[in-house]
């Protein structure tokens, strides 16, 4: 027996296409272009919980459901448990068509990584931008993953609790995330001058991560005089007492089109949103000019890895070198139509 079965939503057309493309008979589409947009921002397989090597079906379901309602971008799942298996999905709630739930290799994915380990800290709250890495019951996270973690993070609980169950560690751990410094309304980004003091300091910070980093000839790193021409648009994020936190800058490379630049977060604010919010403000102050695409270049090493994760959860995309930069091995290259 024939059953039609109609699926409305971006999500589970999505995953149809991807799992099931033989069972998909008949697609409709108003608006090609729109669809296409909605694929690359609403929809992207940006990971923010991993499972690694899970055993219970059941529990990783769950995981599904939990990551769900605690805004997590997408789960990841490595090693032989099918995600889509059926009793992971009964587990889900039917909450696997509200996010990206994919298989993985651990070499695709770029990180930062926070492991969940009871050997970890305790006091430690889980950054934003991060994946969280979290090992089944029995034999918790494996060493390919260990040996990549920016940060091992425990959950604290009483003596005599010895651990939590998939589902339930993972909630824990989401709902610690760290709070957004724009929660509080605290967070002011304007204009401001390169020369003053405390954002040459962060600028200098900048410039030798950079270089720390990147070879050489692959440092596109504005200087101070750089920053002062008059095609360069440069912003500050603060505190309402005047903090730094942040700095960023938009360069215009030809009508329409403009570069982000000299994105830096002070190390002791990274995973707190303020990133983000840099990011946010400077793509309105784009279209707020008409421009209609923003492009970017980074590093594509290990250390550049949350700065990649972010721009890819904003919507940016991989593109061939732009305006005078030339291909690197070193180098990525980023960007948005935000037309």
């Amino acid at each position: 027996m024939n059953t039609d079965v109609r699926l409305e939503g971006f999500h589970a057309v999505k995953h149809a296409l991807r799992f099931a493309p033989g069972l998909v008979d008949q697609i409709r589409v108003r608006d090609v272009a729109f669809a296409r947009t909605l694929a690359e921002r609403l929809a992207p397989d940006v990971v923010e919980v991993l499972l690694d090597h899970p055993r219970s079906p059941g529990n990783a379901g769950a995981v599904v459901r939990v990551a769900a309602a605690a805004g997590a971008s997408g789960v990841a799942m490595v090693g032989s448990l099918d995600p889509w298996h059926p009793t992971v999905l009964r587990g889900s709630a039917g909450l696997h068509f509200a996010l990206p739930v994919l298989a993985v290799e651990i070499n695709s994915l770029a990180g930062p990584f926070v492991v969940l380990d009871a050997d970890g800290d305790p006091s430690a709250a889980l950054p934003c931008d991060v994946v969280l890495v979290v090992g089944s019951e029995r034999s918790g996270v494996g060493a390919a993953l260990r040996e990549r973690a920016d940060l091992v993070l425990a959950l604290p609980m009483r003596p005599g609790v010895s651990s939590l169950n998939l589902a339930t560690a993972t909630a824990a751990a989401l709902y610690r995330r760290s709070p957004e410094v724009t929660d509080h309304a605290s967070l002011a980004i304007a204009g401001d001058d390169p020369r003053r003091h405390d954002v040459r300091a962060l600028l200098d910070h900048h410039r030798a991560f950079v270089h720390e980093h990147s070879p050489s000839q692959d440092v596109h790193a504005l200087d101070l005089e750089g920053l002062l021409l008059p095609a360069i648009t440069f912003v500050s994020a603060r505190q309402t007492r005047g903090l730094l936190l942040a700095v960023g800058a938009l360069q215009h490379l030809e009508p329409g089109h403009v570069e982000l630049t000299s994105m830096h977060t002070a190390a002791n604010t990274r995973g707190r949103g303020v990133g983000r919010a840099m990011l946010a403000h400077l793509l309105e102050v784009a279209r707020a000019r008409g421009c209609t695409r923003v492009s970017l270049e980074t590093g594509s090493m290990a250390a550049f890895a949350p700065a990649r994760s972010l721009y890819l959860r904003a919507g940016f995309r991989p593109c061939p070198p732009y305006a005078d930069h030339v291909d690197s091995p070193s180098s990525a290259f980023f960007t948005l139509d935000i037309s």
